[in-house]
Parts: structure tokens; sequence; C-alpha cells
């Protein structure tokens, strides 16, 4: 049995703020909807399109500003195409001091249908984008739906990153080896310890 955790300084319990600052392909929006019943196949949902641009346009600047007044820090997993839509948001998120993990590059385009090729290159395309606009080097990742391949860490190794969440079976951070060098998988991004 492992010996019991405990946290820094006598702390009880630690939190862990993260925010899914997500968009979608051009033309694209999420397959579920805010409505109850489904547009029948082949109806374009304007309803779901407007409602992807919620959390660009209002939801995570009321997120940011809610942060930086409790002076909490936070992690935001940002598609890479939120730098060419919104990337205006994607700039305070640094400038108030949360960390900026990359999300892929929309959220409706997943790693787990890509070839090893386009998986590489969305992965190298969405931190080049973030590091870009936000200023500051990306160093974890969180693939949208967690659709991962066995490859992906490997990549996200070989492009420099120190982290992924993509993990959904340790509850405490571990160390994964690749052929590209060892990276940290974890359900939530640890600040003081990683």
């Amino acid at each position: 049995m492992a010996s019991k955790l405990t946290w820094p300084n006598g702390k009880k319990i630690a939190v862990s703020v993260t925010v899914m600052f997500e968009t979608w392909s051009e033309d694209a929006a999420p397959n579920y909807s805010v409505q109850t019943t489904h547009l029948k196949s082949g109806t374009v949902d304007h309803a779901s399109k407007a409602w992807s641009t919620y959390g660009g346009r209002v939801g995570v600047w009321r997120i940011i500003r809610m942060l930086d007044r409790l002076q909490i820090p936070g992690t935001f997993f940002t598609s890479g195409r939120c730098t060419e839509e919104y990337p205006d948001a994607v700039k305070q998120v640094v400038k108030s001091g949360h960390d900026l993990a990359a999300h892929s590059y929309s959220q409706d385009k997943l790693l787990a249908y890509m070839s090893l090729e386009d998986q590489e290159k969305t992965i190298r395309k969405s931190i080049d984008q973030l590091e870009s606009c936000g200023g500051k080097k990306i160093t974890g990742w969180g693939s949208p739906v967690i659709a991962f391949t066995p490859e992906t860490v490997g990549f996200l190794a070989k492009a420099g990153l120190k982290w992924t969440c993509d993990v959904t079976y340790a509850d405490l951070p571990i160390l994964i080896h690749t052929p590209h060098g060892t990276i940290f998988m974890t359900h939530t991004r640890e600040r003081s310890t990683i």
C-alpha cells in the first residue's frame, strides 16, 4: 500500500481550475445542441452554431474576470483556432497570469481520426499558433474529447510539451517514456508539481 500523500504547507485539499476554451471549424458546430430535440439530419442547426461562439465572445471573458477577481490561477485548454477567432481573449488569458495549454486546432478535428502525419502536424500547428498569439511557451496538452491515439503522447513529447491530461487511468501524475522523451500524464494540471 502506498504511503499517505500530503499537500504542501499542511493544506487539506487542492483545487485545480481548468477551462475548456474551444472553437469549431468554420461552418461547423457541436454535434450536441442546446435544444431538447435535435433537428433532422441535413438541417443547418443555427442555434448550435451560435451557441458554439458563446465561449469566445462572452464566456471566457466572464471566467477570466472572475478568476482574476478571486486571484485564482487557472489553466485554459485552448483550441489553436481561438487565436484566429478570439486573439484578444487568448492574449488576456496569458496577461492575467493563467496557464495556456494546447487543445488541438478545433474541437471537431479529432486526433483519433487523423493519420499519424496529420496528428503531428495538427499538434505542431496548435502549439505554434498559441505561442505566437499568447507570447508564452506552451507546456501542456489536452486532446478534444480525450480522443488520442497510442502515438499522440510521443508526438507531444517530440513537440517539447511537458505534460498532458489525456490519461484517464491514474489518480496521480505518472511519467510516460516515449521514443521522443518523457512526458507527465495527469488528469489535471498541477501548477506547483510539474
